[in-house]
């Protein structure tokens, strides 16, 4: 059983990875300039402008979601149970930004967000706006689901993320930084299953077998960790990676434990996927200096 600080602690990670660091963009990105890196392709410039433009991209969908859920709107037109609230919401305290004002500072950033996509257009072509639409079309699908789980597809945006880093540092296609964040992948869906799926209300009397999908996405990410550097896609050296993987046995423990509350299990596996992502990225960093 948890400590009341241990709970404290996580609730704070867990606000701090989404609102401060940015994690869940932050993380790919690096993967995807990291192999841009040990490929041989860098600019401080782009390198700034790119770290920017996540920010700002990420920045704006916080400030809207604090928006929508300060209004009561329902985006997802009672398809689904409204997801818990997280940490790091609202991303700004009322006491500085006023709730009713936070849809204007999600115009405010999303205008400078454009800014560097204009940038990166005038750099690297129209290819940017395509891969900026699939992004899109991940968070239209999370935002207001067409249909039961579709909010599943945020999980698909850190390979697309460092693909399309990589092509914005490079001005290449390169596949390669797109699979080495596929463990990632696995993970971002980790984490939505365990505060969206696992702890809902209306299905705790299937908590027991929902844990088991839970352990199968932590084993599919590590087991596609070890095909991509074993089968020669990814550096030997991102086998690093594995370094978190005594977190889902820890993740798995507290579920057994804590099921009232999602929020540790939840936190770890954020930590889990930012040291995962950030050891794979500094694996490509060790390859292209040796």
């Amino acid at each position: 059983m948890l400590s009341n600080s241990q709970i404290t602690m996580l609730r704070r990670w867990l606000g701090i990875s989404r609102t401060r660091l940015f994690t869940a963009v932050i993380t790919p990105c690096f993967i995807g300039v990291a192999v841009a890196f040990d490929d041989g392709f860098f600019s401080l410039v782009h390198f700034v402008a790119l770290v920017l433009g996540v920010i700002l991209a990420e920045m704006a969908t916080l400030f809207l979601a604090d928006w929508v859920e300060y209004k009561g709107i329902d985006v997802s037109k009672g398809r689904m149970t409204p997801s818990p609230h997280l940490e790091g919401s609202p991303m700004l305290s009322p006491k500085v930004l006023p709730l009713k004002y936070t849809i204007y500072a999600a115009a405010t950033v999303s205008i400078a967000a454009l800014i560097v996509l204009t940038y990166f257009i005038l750099e690297r072509g129209w290819l940017i706006l395509i891969l900026l639409g699939v992004a899109a079309v991940v968070g239209a699908l999370y935002a207001a689901p067409p249909f039961r789980y579709a909010f599943f597809s945020t999980a698909l945006l850190p390979p697309v993320v460092a693909f399309g880093t990589y092509f914005a540092i490079s001005g290449i296609l390169g596949w390669q930084a797109g699979l080495s964040a596929l463990p990632l992948l696995f993970l971002s869906a980790a984490v939505i299953y365990t505060y969206r799926v696992l702890y809902e209300p209306r299905e705790q009397t299937r908590f027991e077998a929902k844990r088991n999908y839970l352990r199968l996405l932590y084993l599919l990410c590590y087991l596609t960790l070890l095909g991509l550097a074993f089968s020669g896609i990814a550096t030997l050296w991102t086998l690093l990676g594995l370094m978190s993987s005594p977190l889902p046995f820890i993740i798995n423990g507290i579920t057994k434990e804590e099921k009232p509350s999602y929020l540790p299990a939840t936190s770890l596996g954020v930590l889990a996927h930012f040291i995962t992502g950030i050891v794979i990225a500094s694996g490509y960093l060790v390859s292209a200096v040796l």
